[in-house]
């Protein structure tokens, strides 16, 4: 029955202490998230407030800019604010003596390190999502909005009385007419290589399909000039309506299989062996190497944190390990990123760079823990277990017993 207790009293001492230690690591590891993000995010929201002020964008398009990076800036922090929120509390646990309680009551080692790896385990599958699907697709979305955005603004240069450089073509309109968007007297100088052509009309209309500007001219004179071997040949025609391309969005936005980062993981699998047209393999397996990096870097980072946060409480030898620590974060952020440079130049693959660089630091995070470990006193505190030998007893003979 005191056994029984026991292991209840146990359980519920692991359960209390894992619920503590999720709330606190939860809370500090969301303020690190925010404010990460939110410092990665100034340049960006700069740049959209000032698209807004000068009337070059609508708020709506703008909160889009911001909103089309937010995958990409919070699958980049996320391993980061889970190690700063284990760290942070773990350290403040070990200043106050709560860890050496956790330790007199019975609480294991493994015990309490399954709550940080749980915790890592939700932000690795977060960052799967953000960084394996939502990041490639908001990239594209976020190149058509902006180009949608330069779109509009150019399209605003069209102004009577003045030559309005939009695209490869020079538009010149004489006056507003009564339509909207609607112009008087329009001379349209465009520019396609060697090729080019003036056109001289009583009237335009600008209009806007898709990702598309055209003006459509009336009534006018198109003179084309065709290069040839020995001489230029100057074509002239009349026409009665016309379409002339201002800008086509889609020629100068590139296609979402012509950039490494558009792709999801199951596509960056496929195509790291056969890349498409346009690309190279090793793109396709740094980009891969460099977001299964970020994804496994949380449960690295949590084991490594507890050793961390145990050490830097301490009084003495702080400047050692606080250097340590920065290695690990700056070391793994640096040689991941960079992953494609470093392995072009020991010529490895890409992807055994990755599994040598997350072995690595595995072994590091866990040297760090073991450290920490034996600081507390968990190390000495494991129960040893040994067998028993089981001694035959002889049989007493009946004289003895009697005697």
């Amino acid at each position: 029955m005191a056994r029984r207790r026991r292991k209840i009293s146990g359980r519920g001492a692991n359960w209390t202490m894992a619920t503590y230690f999720a709330g606190r690591v939860s809370v500090l590891a969301t303020g690190f998230l925010v404010t990460g993000v939110f410092i990665l995010l100034m340049a960006r929201l700069l740049i959209v407030f000032n698209l807004v002020v000068e009337g070059r964008a609508p708020w709506g398009q703008a909160i889009m800019l911001v909103v089309y990076f937010m995958p990409h800036y919070i699958g980049h922090i996320l391993a980061f604010a889970i190690f700063f929120g284990v760290f942070e509390t773990v350290r403040r646990m070990e200043q106050q003596g709560e860890l050496v309680a956790m330790v007199q009551i019975g609480i294991s080692p493994r015990g309490f390190l399954i709550t940080p790896i749980i915790l890592a385990l939700v932000m690795s599958a977060i960052a799967t999502v953000l960084l394996g699907w939502l990041e490639p697709w908001s990239r594209y979305d976020f190149r058509m909005t902006r180009g949608n955005i330069k779109l509009a603004a150019s399209l605003e240069l069209l102004q009577p009385g003045k030559f309005s450089p939009i695209g490869n073509s020079t538009v010149w309109v004489e006056s507003f007419a009564k339509e909207p968007h609607t112009f008087n007297n329009v001379f349209i100088y465009g520019e396609d290589g060697d090729k080019w052509s003036v056109i001289s009309a009583q009237k335009a209309q600008l209009q806007v399909g898709g990702s598309k500007a055209f003006l459509m001219v009336e009534n006018g004179v198109k003179t084309t000039r065709v290069p040839d071997a020995d001489t230029n040949i100057m074509v002239n025609s009349t026409f009665d309506q016309l379409q002339f391309d201002l800008l086509d969005l889609e020629t100068g936005l590139r296609p979402i299989g012509a950039d490494e980062q558009e792709f999801t993981i199951p596509e960056l699998v496929v195509q790291a062996d056969e890349p498409p047209a346009g690309t190279r393999a090793s793109e396709m397996k740094a980009e891969l190497s460099w977001k299964l990096g970020m994804i496994i870097a949380p449960v690295i980072f949590s084991i490594a944190a507890v050793g961390f946060g145990i050490l830097l409480a301490l009084r003495h030898s702080r400047l050692i390990w606080a250097l340590a620590l920065l290695f690990f974060l700056a070391g793994f952020h640096q040689l991941n990123a960079y992953g494609e440079l470093i392995s072009d130049g020991l010529h490895l693959d890409a992807r055994l760079y990755v599994g040598i660089l997350l072995a690595a630091f595995s072994v590091f995070g866990v040297l760090i823990l073991r450290a920490g470990y034996a600081r507390v006193g968990w190390e000495q505190a494991r129960p040893v277990q040994r067998r028993r030998k089981r001694v035959k007893r002889r049989p007493v003979p009946v004289a003895r017993r009697a005697a």
